[in-house]
């Protein structure tokens, strides 16, 4: 089935069951444009009068070209008609930057070569299709009611995943997705690996579930093909298999980043650890404190909640100063237990918490406590809907699928953008590479890491901090010597 990238115009109830039905195993080609039309970078202060001037194409033809295109805004790319096709600009990961500026290898230059090629990238996403029912049945609900079917649970990642397909291909992207239902069912992972089909792809993504990934990834292993994991933070999928990228990160590497905020904002602060009971985190607590330890030159205490409760913290809080306290939990108990107190504290007390490993998980836990005492959290998605090109893709979303993009829609959205990007700038090659990239993501970003003796480890954790019931995002702050 060859599709162009651009040009879908079935209903969204049958584009959606096209989707499923005929494209299992059924490959997509996503071509670049036509040789009638070529992109256009637009560069600050750029308008449709300059632009129309500089292709002498009439500012009208540019708009109908660009429908949803109020006013061309910098860094994007528009649709010149009536142009012969050019060869695609190459893409910046930071728009005005030199590339040399963030490439950190000399190896990993990118070539125009790449674009030429056809990429083959096979996309395992659970659609159980047997639960689906039949045609009629699935033509007489609406987009929303589909969506919300439970076989559907990871149907919006695909759906982002095409959504930066499409994006690419119109800069120049050549590409045969093949997908594949892949769930718990194990029968189907064996079936698609018996068949010899995926032996000759150039990328892997998937499968979600454990069980089937581990099987794929084992496989991937053995023919040299880079395989990502789109879900799993465990670090044992990495141990002993090259070719593997995990995207979300361990909570390990919270380590580094949580080091690099105190050293660059609460150096001077009186910090302590405490720590829910003697049992969870023990890796990273004492990674942590070996770390800060070092970085600030000064003993890090560890209030041990279980055995120690309110009146360990009480002896640790000091007047006349910022205290930082570095809480962690796992259950949810210790913060419900904690910060009701630590709120009294606070009206005579400088206070400031960071929550560890992943508090926004917890639904008990009130976002008032968090105001007050400034927290920081750590998240491995966070999303800005101010953001321009957040702005930009709920507006693309909505309008193809009739539908909210949810959560699994940016990660595909993201892991789509990134390794196809990756494809396009340094080939089938690219996993060498990985790691000196930065390309813009919607809902986080890619920091990878070679562990040793096996895969790729994305160490990039979003942390945030309240003010005033908003949620900031801190800048990314590389640990010294990274």
């Amino acid at each position: 089935m060859i599709l162009k990238a651009n040009n879908t115009t079935c209903p969204p109830a049958l584009c959606l069951l096209l989707a499923l039905f005929f494209w299992v195993w059924a490959p997509v080609a996503l071509v670049a444009q036509d040789v009638g039309q070529v992109s256009h970078l637009v560069e600050a202060k750029e308008t449709f009068y300059s632009i129309s001037k500089k292709y002498n194409v009439s500012i009208d033809d540019i708009k109908s070209a660009n429908p949803g295109v109020l006013y061309p805004k910098a860094g994007e790319y528009l649709v010149i008609p009536g142009q012969k096709a050019a060869e695609p600009k190459s893409r910046s990961e930071k728009p005005g930057v030199p590339e040399d500026d963030y490439l950190s290898s000399a190896d990993c230059r990118k070539d125009r070569k790449n674009l030429s090629r056809t990429y083959r990238v096979a996309l395992m996403v659970p659609l159980s299709l047997e639960g689906t029912g039949t045609m009629d049945t699935m033509l007489t609900k609406s987009p929303a009611e589909t969506m919300a079917l439970p076989q559907f649970r990871f149907i919006q990642y695909y759906q982002g995943f095409l959504l930066a397909a499409d994006t690419l291909a119109d800069m120049g992207l050549n590409l045969e997705l093949t997908v594949i239902d892949a769930d718990q069912d194990q029968s189907k992972t064996e079936r698609a690996l018996n068949s010899g089909k995926l032996k000759d792809m150039d990328l892997i993504i998937g499968p979600f579930y454990k069980n089937a990934f581990s099987r794929t990834a084992s496989y991937a292993g053995d023919n040299g093909i880079p395989i990502v994991n789109p879900l799993s933070g465990r670090e044992d999928i990495l141990e002993g298999n090259k070719e593997v990228f995990k995207v979300v990160p361990s909570r390990i590497s919270q380590v580094n980043v949580l080091s690099s905020l105190v050293e660059r904002r609460f150096a001077k602060s009186n910090l302590f650890i405490v720590r829910e009971n003697g049992l969870q985190g023990t890796e990273i607590i004492d990674s942590l404190s070996s770390s800060l330890e070092y970085a600030l030159g000064k003993k890090v205490p560890v209030v041990n909640y279980a055995t120690d409760s309110l009146p360990g913290v009480r002896t640790h809080l000091r007047d006349g100063v910022h205290n930082l306290l570095i809480i962690y939990s796992e259950s949810g108990v210790l913060p419900v237990q904690l910060l009701p107190s630590l709120n009294e504290m606070s009206k005579d007390k400088q206070i400031t918490i960071i929550g560890l490993p992943e508090w926004e998980k917890f639904d008990q836990v009130e976002n008032k406590y968090l105001v007050t005492l400034g927290a920081y959290l750590f998240t491995d998605s966070f999303i800005d809907y101010t953001e321009p090109d957040v702005k930009r893709f709920i507006s693309d979303f909505r309008a193809r699928y009739q539908a909210e993009p949810l959560e699994y829609a940016y990660a595909g959205y993201d892991a789509g953008f990134f390794f196809l990007s990756s494809m396009m700038d340094y080939g089938r090659d690219f996993a060498e590479c990985a790691p000196s990239v930065n390309y813009p993501l919607l809902h986080t970003r890619f920091l990878f890491r070679k562990i040793p003796g096996g895969g790729y480890d994305n160490v990039y954790w979003n942390v945030y901090y309240f003010q005033d019931y908003y949620l900031v995002r801190v800048p990314y702050l590389p640990k010294a010597g990274h």
